[in-house]
């Protein structure tokens, strides 16, 4: 062998080596690819206590659905289905006011890998109906945010709408969309502003709290429950009255047609 060749030849010890780090380079890069780029956090909408008219019992299954459906979309967060929360009470033969309890709260979070829950409380007084809501770290049971509406019980859609708005901007992190700081976490705190650009109901759709919008709400969480049941029948039937109700009610809507004809 000539001498040039001797010098050009790549030694045969140093050729496994880079061929591994070749193969683990690669892997690396596999594994990098495949991970999110942040993290989502679990947070799920458990039924909120009723503390007035035994009337509105009920509303506290349409209220969690329909906060369940408005927090969708909110950035860093997947929210947990109203379903699967029902499925995991039925599970364990818990009832819904057994989430009344802060230890019996707590423990379902777990149970549905939740890393934060929504719950809280409405009333009604006079005509005047108020809903307090509350974002607990399901680790530590520790009040993250709090938010609250009240107003004319006829204006229940609206209400809700509001306060799901004002939960997305204390559930999302970092700062607001319109720029603005995001809400300071750590403890109970007054209403939060409605976020810049979170979605409201399309254009051209029937405005939601109407003089019927309780009603509807109430014939809702109806058909829920009957949906709860497996009883697509009596479901349907009660969606469909929710609906004509208030055609604004757009969460009975996508219902019944995922219920199919």
């Amino acid at each position: 062998m000539s001498s040039r060749s001797a010098r050009g030849a790549v030694p045969r010890a140093r050729r496994p080596r880079r061929v591994a780090g070749a193969v683990l380079a690669s892997v690396l890069g596999l594994l990098l690819g495949a991970l999110p780029a942040h993290s989502q956090e679990a947070v799920a909408v458990l039924y909120f206590d009723n503390s007035g008219n035994p009337e509105l019992e009920m509303l506290k299954v349409g209220l969690a659905q329909m906060l369940t459906s408005g927090l969708h979309g909110t950035p860093g967060v997947t929210v947990v289905e109203r379903a699967r929360l029902q499925a995991v009470l039925d599970e364990h033969q818990l009832q819904r006011g057994d989430l009344a309890d802060p230890a019996a709260a707590v423990r379902v979070g777990r149970l549905l890998g939740a890393r934060r829950l929504v719950l809280g409380a409405y009333f009604e007084l006079l005509g005047t109906l108020r809903i307090d809501a509350r974002v607990v770290d399901v680790e530590t049971s520790r009040v993250l945010a709090s938010a609250g509406v009240g107003g004319p019980r006829e204006r229940f859609l609206s209400l809700q709408a509001e306060l799901a708005d004002r939960l997305r901007a204390a559930l999302a992190p970092g700062p607001a969309p319109d720029g603005s700081p995001a809400p300071t976490r750590g403890g109970p705190e007054g209403p939060v502003p409605s976020p810049a650009g979170a979605p409201r109901a399309p254009a051209g759709s029937p405005p939601q709290g109407g003089s019927r919008s309780l009603e509807a709400a109430l014939t809702f969480s109806e058909g829920l429950g009957h949906l709860d049941r497996k009883d697509l029948v009596r479901a349907r039937e009660a969606l469909s009255r929710a609906l004509d109700l208030d055609p604004g009610l757009e969460d009975a809507r996508a219902l019944l047609a995922g219920m199919g004809p």
